[in-house]
């Protein structure tokens, strides 16, 4: 399992999938391979934005359908279910699949207190039926480059879904 994720990061890399360039080998040995996700939702903190761009809740599934909300301003607008190709359906779920959920569920337990203002980044995620969580600052969330790879991956799935170019980090 391990050689064949591998092999798909080094096609991501050659078709030119930046985030993925960026990894260095201990990223790659920091992979969560062999969980099955079948359902991911990730939360950039809602309205909380420093910089006032409001926050975005992103879910999706196995079927490759992504539910979108923006938060801005204390309104709230949810937007159609968007059916994603095949080829962005794979892209998405290969940098999902990735990410390393027993780190994120280890680093939530163990974040120091955080200054007000700080966006703070929420991931659910369901394996085997069982719903798992995990809430960071994202400012520490995004030292790690299977989150970094994701939100490249989801900003120009955003824009294409919505017209709206989405600031996620």
């Amino acid at each position: 399992m391990t050689r064949l994720a591998l092999i798909l990061v080094a096609l991501m890399a050659v078709a030119g999938c930046e985030a993925v360039k960026s990894m260095d080998v201990k990223d790659l040995m920091d992979l969560s391979f062999g969980a099955d996700v079948e359902k991911f939702t990730f939360n950039t903190g809602g309205d909380t934005h420093a910089e006032g761009f409001g926050g975005w809740k992103v879910s999706f599934d196995r079927a490759g359908s992504i539910k979108l909300a923006h938060t801005l301003s204390g309104q709230s607008t949810d937007f159609e279910p968007y059916a994603l190709t095949p080829d962005q359906a794979k892209t998405l779920w290969a940098v999902i699949d990735r990410l390393p959920f027993k780190k994120l569920s280890k680093s939530a337990k163990n974040v120091a207190p955080v200054p007000p203002g700080t966006t703070m980044y929420a991931f659910n995620w369901t394996i085997d039926g069982k719903p798992h969580t995990a809430t960071l600052p994202s400012t520490e969330a995004l030292k790690n480059s299977g989150v970094n790879a994701m939100v490249s991956v989801l900003e120009p799935l955003i824009h294409d879904a919505t017209g709206i170019q989405p600031t996620l980090k």
